[in-house]
């Protein structure tokens, strides 16, 4: 330090901090907002500015103010005003992205941002996530299933009317509590009525009750889009029971128990046939004309024990000494001899030891 006073060296200092601060402090359009934040590089002397260098009223984000800007004023704009980038740059400082999975510098007044640490921890300020490493320039954490982030309570809206909706501002996640149990709400089924908050998160209603329309091949069903019951037949051949138990093969057909009459006919014409609680029964028609089919039997008429009988055709007129009329079926009477040998008179005196032979009446000769 020979030959320089303290004051001297002060006095340079001073002029070197000046000159690096002055440096640093880079301010193109002379708008009083640095390089370093200014959105707005060519902002025309005079104009007034926010924090970021962007003229007051310029809706549009042109970094002027011009008629476009008055008609969206005109329109009711309420919105913030949004940054469009850094103006150029000259240190590197002022490239910095607060990216830690980025390497920032400036190169000929413009910020370069290059991808790096691969892999390594990092910090994405999302608290619903964990594991956050560097990805090509970005940091990225596993999404914790279940978890929402948030910054207020509208950001936690579930869409269930049941639970209670709040972001804890201490740890910025959504809580979800189910504190409403009992309270009305709507389910969105139409088939349910009297939905409430089942105390589980839940909004649960009772189902609509269609029985009533329930039948043997029926079944009454809820239309979910309109709520209202509906009668739906049973498959065509699903087994049914029509209540009627002198019926068989009861089968459903177009929502219907359809099903057979038990056959009890015997065949008999002196009994009629009924069905009495499942079992056939037959009574006797006595008295009642009938035919026994019998050719050698006429006035043929039901008995009282539910058959037919005939009163035998009469052949006496065929009868002689050695014949007897007989009656066949199919043929009627017909004259039948009497055993031979059998004593007869064939009215000859002049004969003796008459006998019958062949149905005549013969005698010897003495």
């Amino acid at each position: 330090m020979q030959g320089r006073t303290v004051a001297s060296v002060t006095a340079a200092l001073f002029l070197t901090l000046s000159v690096a601060a002055t440096a640093r402090a880079v301010d193109s359009d002379g708008d009083g907002v640095d390089n370093a934040i200014d959105v707005c590089c060519d902002t025309p002397p005079g104009t007034l500015v926010d924090a970021t260098g962007r003229p007051i009223g310029d809706f549009d984000l042109d970094c002027d103010n011009d008629l476009a800007d008055f008609a969206i004023y005109e329109q009711g704009f309420t919105g913030p005003l949004v940054s469009v980038g850094a103006c150029a740059c000259t240190f590197h400082s002022q490239c910095d992205d607060g990216n830690a999975c980025t390497a920032d510098f400036c190169n000929s007044g413009t910020c370069q941002h290059i991808p790096t640490g691969e892999g390594g921890g990092c910090d994405d300020g999302d608290t619903c996530t964990v594991n956050d490493a560097c990805s090509n320039g970005a940091c990225i954490g596993e999404a914790v299933p279940g978890c929402v982030s948030c910054t207020m309570d509208s950001e936690c809206d579930d869409g269930y009317p049941c639970t209670v909706d709040t972001c804890n501002l201490t740890t910025f996640v959504c809580e979800y509590s189910d504190s409403m149990s009992g309270l009305s709400c709507d389910d969105g089924d139409a088939c349910t009525t009297a939905d409430v908050c089942d105390g589980s998160g839940g909004c649960a209603g009772i189902p609509t009750d269609c029985s009533g329309l329930d039948s043997v091949c029926t079944m009454g069903a809820c239309n979910a889009t309109t709520g209202a019951c509906e009668v739906v037949p049973a498959s065509n051949g699903a087994a049914c029971d029509d209540g009627n138990p002198c019926t068989v093969g009861d089968v459903c057909v177009a929502g219907t128990c359809t099903s057979t009459p038990l056959n009890c006919d015997d065949g008999n014409p002196c009994t009629a046939d009924a069905c009495v609680a499942g079992a056939c029964q037959q009574t006797p028609l006595t008295g009642n004309a009938c035919t026994d089919g019998d050719s050698c039997t006429v006035s043929d008429v039901c008995d009282a024990g539910g058959s037919c009988t005939g009163i035998p055709v009469d052949c006496s007129g065929l009868d002689t000494q050695c014949t007897v009329g007989v009656c066949f079926s199919g043929i009627g009477c017909q004259s039948s001899p009497l055993p031979d040998g059998l004593g007869c008179d064939d009215g000859i005196a002049a004969t003796i030891n008459d006998q019958c032979m062949a149905g005549v009446c013969t005698g010897t000769t003495p």
